[in-house]
C-alpha cells in the first residue's frame, strides 16, 4: 500500500467502527408517556333548574270571638312546580327559588263551631336557600315570603282572601345524575292574623300551615 493512502484507509476503519458501535448502543428516543386519566370531579350545584313535585298539606286555622277560641284543622294534597337558582362557592351553596301549588279537593275541614268551612285553594312562595353541599348531596334551610288563597264560608256568607306571610324550612337534595334532582322538604308558613279570614260575627283569624314534599327537578347546564 502506498504510504500516501495509510491515513486515509485508517481513518475509513475509524469511522466505519465508531458507526458500527453508534448503532449497537440503546436509542435515547423514550417511549411516549400513557395519558392521564381524571375521574369526575365533584358535582358542581350552579345552575338554573325546574321541577315539579306533591305534598301532604296540614293547616291549622283559628277564630277568636266573643264566646272563645275556635279552631279549625284540614289536611289534604299539594300539587305544583318550583324554579330557582343557585350558585356555589366551595362547599357553600346559595340560591333563590319561586314555587306555586294547588291544593286538592280534599283540603277542607267545617268542624269549625258554626258550620264554618276553610278551604285552600292555592299557594305559594319566594324564598332563598342556603346550604352545604357533601358532593351530590345537598342539605339547606329555606325562608322567605308565602301567599294563599283561602275561601270562608258560613251559611250564605263567604269570604276569599290572599293572605301573605313567612315561610322557613329544611329540605335534603340529591342529584341522581348531572341534571336530576331528587327532593324531600319540609316547610312551616304563618299567615299571620287577619280579620278578613273569618265571616262577619266570628272574630279574628290565625293560619299555619306544614308541609311535606317530594320532588324531582331538571338542571340546566353541566
Amino acid at each position: 500500500m502506498p504510504i500516501k493512502a495509510f491515513p486515509i484507509a485508517v481513518a475509513a476503519s475509524v469511522a466505519a467502527l465508531t458507526a458500527a458501535n453508534a448503532a449497537d448502543l440503546p436509542s435515547r428516543k423514550m417511549a411516549p408517556a400513557a395519558p392521564t386519566v381524571y375521574g369526575p370531579g365533584p358535582y358542581n350545584w350552579t345552575g338554573l333548574y325546574v321541577g315539579l313535585g306533591g305534598a301532604y298539606d296540614r293547616a291549622r286555622s283559628s277564630a277568636t270571638t266573643a264566646t272563645g277560641g275556635r279552631n279549625n284543622t284540614r289536611s289534604g294534597a299539594a300539587f305544583g312546580g318550583y324554579a330557582g337558582y343557585n350558585v356555589q362557592l366551595g362547599p357553600i351553596v346559595y340560591g333563590l327559588e319561586a314555587d306555586a301549588a294547588v291544593l286538592s279537593s280534599g283540603s277542607k275541614s267545617n268542624r269549625l263551631a258554626g258550620a264554618t268551612n276553610f278551604r285552600g285553594r292555592y299557594d305559594g312562595s319566594v324564598r332563598a336557600r342556603a346550604g352545604y353541599a357533601f358532593d351530590r348531596w345537598l342539605v339547606y334551610g329555606t325562608g322567605g315570603l308565602a301567599f294563599r288563597d283561602q275561601k270562608v264560608s258560613s251559611g250564605l256568607t263567604a269570604k276569599s282572601k290572599t293572605q301573605t306571610g313567612w315561610l322557613a324550612g329544611v329540605g335534603v337534595e340529591r342529584a341522581l345524575t348531572d341534571n336530576l334532582i331528587a327532593r324531600v322538604e319540609y316547610t312551616h308558613a304563618d299567615y299571620g292574623k287577619t280579620k278578613a279570614l273569618v265571616p262577619a260575627g266570628l272574630g279574628r283569624g290565625r293560619s299555619t300551615d306544614d308541609r311535606i314534599m317530594a320532588g324531582l327537578s331538571y338542571k340546566f347546564g353541566l
